[in-house]
């Protein structure tokens, strides 16, 4: 997983590949499909951000890179209220818990995506690669996340443990950008109607002032 990911990342460090430097999660092993035969796929992550799904066999089926990034440890704030630190405000070396976890958007529902928890963002993958959605964390995650449906919609929310707080993440599809675009649709289509309406009003004005003209023009002859 090191070989792939590094052929997604630019060189740092004067010349000094960051593959050196790199960690991983425990993988994930994910069904491919709604059939009870389907195909497994295995999911890997590691501490540049960089998901990547091989099949059983472990052939190459998809790459993408993602904002969950993370060092452990990771230079972080003290916290002002750790009585250790004597109110110092420098920052620490603290570890943190990056994690990939699959689980279902519906809860009724196959497990269908992944999630990706880094160092300060966390991502929302599709089964094949497909990011739906991309979020910053509160503080650094230093436990797994846990799931559950909180408010009975019927999708998987998701409840982060971060070093500082704990946070419920509500997890929603994006339907009214289908209403959005029923609504932009809709606009169009009456500026057309109006632009067509007024081009015919005006194309009709042209011709009634030509036939008065003209019958003015003939009375006089």
């Amino acid at each position: 997983m090191q070989s792939l990911a590094r052929q997604s990342r630019q060189q740092v460090d004067g010349g000094k590949d960051a593959e050196e430097h790199l960690q991983s999660v425990a993988p994930i092993v994910m069904k491919r499909g709604r059939s009870a035969g389907g195909i497994h796929d295995t999911i890997f992550l590691v501490s540049d951000g960089v998901v990547t799904s091989t099949t059983g066999n472990g052939a190459f089926r998809w790459q993408a890179q993602t904002k969950a990034y993370w060092v452990s440890p990771a230079l972080l704030p003290a916290l002002p209220y750790d009585p250790a630190l004597a109110g110092s405000a420098a920052p620490i070396l603290a570890p943190i818990t990056p994690s990939l976890n699959g689980l279902p958007l519906r809860t009724t529902g196959p497990v269908d995506s992944i999630l990706a928890l880094g160092q300060e963002y966390g991502s929302l993958l599709t089964a094949d690669g497909e990011e739906l959605a991309a979020f910053l964390l509160p503080d650094a995650p230093i436990g797994p996340p846990a799931f559950g449906d909180l408010d009975h919609d019927g999708y998987t929310d998701i409840v982060l443990h971060c070093r500082t707080q704990i946070v419920g993440l509500s997890v929603a599809p994006r339907t009214y950008r289908k209403a959005l675009g029923f609504l932009m649709g809709g606009i169009l289509l009456l500026v057309v109607v109006v632009v067509v309406v007024e081009a015919t009003a005006v194309s009709g004005e042209n011709k009634a002032g030509s036939r008065r003209r003209l019958k003015n023009l003939r009375a006089t002859d």
